[in-house]
């Protein structure tokens, strides 16, 4: 194994470990019935946040700082996997490996949220989230001159 790539192990696991705790562990599960949680707890609308932030006529602490939390806390998470994960394989360099790999992850990890009943099932966060990967993947990909 090269001296960089063991290098990038421990970084890659703590935030690994981070990830996990934020999506997983940070809030205990819900004791509604799993039909309610569903519907509670999904959104398939593509910015609707961004709809109800528009047209929310007076915009209060209480609706500007979640709604950023959610904006730059989701665009945040997945910039480190887009980082870090190509230049522990180079394979991901290429986006026809890297991209659906992510969509993938992305995809259950909003699945196993509602599972397990411990956040939201967005597409926001979805979108967000694959826009944060891919912010840091062009970052290493033009760094790196692949």
């Amino acid at each position: 194994m090269k001296k960089r790539k063991r290098l990038l192990i421990a970084p890659f696991a703590v935030y690994l470990a981070a990830a996990v705790y934020l999506l997983f562990m940070r809030h205990a599960a819900s004791d509604l019935l799993f039909s309610e949680y569903v519907r509670q707890n999904t959104n398939f609308i593509p910015f609707f946040s961004f709809y109800v932030l528009y047209t929310t006529p007076y915009i209060s602490y209480r609706v500007l700082v979640p709604f950023c939390v959610n904006l730059f806390g989701n665009l945040a998470l997945f910039f480190p996997w887009g980082v870090l994960l190509p230049m522990l394989d180079k394979r991901l360099k290429n986006a026809k490996s890297f991209f659906p790999l992510t969509a993938c992850v992305i995809i259950a990890v909003e699945l196993l949220q509602l599972v397990f009943k411990v956040g939201i099932c967005d597409i926001e966060d979805f979108i967000l989230n694959m826009l944060g990967a891919a912010a840091g993947w062009l970052i290493i990909r033009r760094k790196t001159d692949c």
